[in-house]
């Protein structure tokens, strides 16, 4: 059998049965180790945080802003490319591949190379072999990109799932391992390395497809086209959102990168976590209903739903408890932390739901206006990180939140504007999570003073108030019109992909 006709069996198998039954099955695995995974974060967020002190931090954070945006160029856009693509060959995957790994090893050498630029730049020695070391991950993150690609591709979750939850207990274990031994922030980048070698052996046993060697008679020129525009956004993306730990190192210091940056993780690592499963499985979905206006319409309406009624509670839960909540995960050291965590928590309750429309550029092939409104985006978000950062992390925080609202409406009626769903639609869509994380919030804010001093522990009196808030949500989501329905139509869906499932 030939590799191309392996390539074909490959992305052939396992791909019975309707979209929406491999949709709801995707998402389940996806789910269950999203929720597993995110316990472990936050787990080793409160481990960390009372093993490293906040400057070992800083100082890994400042090398992660230059990575992060390595790691956009090292991808080109092409796993979207691969994903969003309706057919494809094995010869064009195979260029794919070789254009991901070889860049990765430029990359890699261009970040070894510019480490002492890079120490320099922060007047922190200590960067120059802390840049070395990750410049592994660099390197070994090219050989991921077109496998997780094609395993998203073809909805096959359970067994990658399992990969990366793996990736994350052992490579968290070795981390706060060596974090108990003081080894500070190399515990942090081992956790890195560790984690990228335990991925890229996994994804190739989940799919062990061998790419053959660069073809020039086969043309990868749209692919290209498509993930180049994806590309510069994403770079543009990245730059925005490291160009706060470029200048708080530079200006305030490793301990004020590492406020900022804990208060940031501490606000996105829930809603990274608990939404990965559904981005997941919503990107190859949505891709293959682009010629169906009415069912593409229905598939993002259902997404959008649960992207507020994730997001807009807990937002809304984290401004009240903001004080209890980092105490709680980070520990006395990182008071400091709890006035930036409130302040971003008022920038995710409407930034989720918004970012979200960019699916609709990217299932659609509308790559130019995703980098359009990128462009727009990360201008006013660099802006704002210039104006604010002269106040420290409370001033990085305002600026954010104030771009996130500011630009709400333009992006939200830009990225919609010639697809099925219309600015009605997402208003209307997101009236019940908005009325249920705002009844629940002013709640809260009513019990606050009551919990707080009848409680004398500090984790206790967070639990209970969760409590109150899931209560709260589901009380008034079910009050509101059409709230009973939604919740059965729900459940319908997961027990009538469960009996497909059983039956076959």
């Amino acid at each position: 059998m030939s590799k191309a006709e392996r390539f074909e069996r490959l992305m052939g198998a396992g791909t019975q049965g309707s979209l929406k039954t491999r949709s709801i099955r995707a998402a389940f695995w996806t789910s269950a180790s999203s929720f597993a995974d995110f316990a472990l974060r936050i787990g080793s967020i409160a481990v960390t945080a009372r093993l490293i002190i906040p400057e070992h931090f800083g100082l890994f954070m400042m090398v992660t802003a230059i990575t992060a945006i390595v790691e956009q160029v090292r991808e080109l856009g092409l796993s979207s490319a691969t994903v969003q693509r309706q057919t494809l060959s094995h010869a064009e995957v195979s260029n794919l591949f070789w254009i991901n790994t070889g860049t990765s090893l430029a990359l890699a050498l261009l970040l070894l190379a510019a480490a002492p630029l890079i120490a320099s730049y922060y007047r922190e020695p200590r960067l120059i072999a802390l840049t070395a070391s990750l410049t592994i991950n660099t390197f070994l993150g090219g050989f991921l990109v077109q496998h997780q690609a094609l395993l998203t591709r073809k909805l096959k979750m359970g067994a990658t799932s399992a990969v990366r939850l793996s990736a994350s207990v052992l490579s968290t274990g070795l981390c706060i391992g060596l974090a108990a031994l003081d080894y500070g922030y190399w515990a942090l980048v081992l956790r890195e390395i560790s984690r990228t070698v335990i991925l890229v052996s996994g994804v190739w046993f989940c799919l062990p497809w061998i790419p053959s060697l660069p073809d020039r008679r086969v043309s990868v020129r749209p692919l290209l086209n498509f993930g180049a525009n994806l590309t510069v956004a994403n770079i543009l993306s990245s730059i925005a959102g490291a160009l706060d730990r470029f200048l708080l190192g530079r200006l305030w210091g490793a301990a004020h990168v590492a406020t900022y940056r804990q208060a940031y993780q501490l606000i996105t690592a829930p809603n990274d976590q608990l939404l990965s499963p559904v981005y997941v499985v919503v990107h190859p979905a949505l891709s293959r209903l682009q010629g169906e206006p009415e069912r593409f319409r229905r598939y993002f309406g259902r997404l959008l739903m649960i992207v507020g009624f994730v997001t807009m509670p807990i937002s809304l839960f984290t401004v009240v408890f903001a004080p209890e909540v980092t105490l709680l995960l980070l520990g006395p050291e990182w008071t400091a932390s709890a006035p930036v965590v409130r302040i971003l928590s008022i920038s995710t309750f409407a930034m989720q739901c918004a970012n979200c429309t960019f699916f609709v550029l990217l299932t659609t092939g509308r790559s130019r206006m995703y980098l359009k409104l990128s462009l727009m985006n990360q201008t006013a978000s660099l802006t704002g990180i210039l104006a604010g950062v002269s106040w420290g992390p409370i001033g990085l925080a305002v600026a954010s939140a104030t771009g996130t609202y500011l630009l709400l409406v333009p992006k939200v009626y830009l990225a919609l504007r010639e697809s099925p769903f219309s600015m009605r639609d997402y208003f209307a869509t997101l009236r019940r999570p908005f009325i249920s994380s705002v009844v629940m919030g002013a709640a809260l804010l009513a019990l606050k003073p009551f919990l707080v001093q009848g409680i004398p522990s500090n984790t206790l009196c967070v639990l209970l108030a969760s409590l109150c808030a899931a209560l709260m949500v589901g009380a008034v989501w079910m009050l509101q019109p059409g709230g009973m329905a939604e919740i059965r139509m729900m459940v319908d869906s997961v027990l009538s992909s469960a009996r497909r499932k059983a039956a076959g």
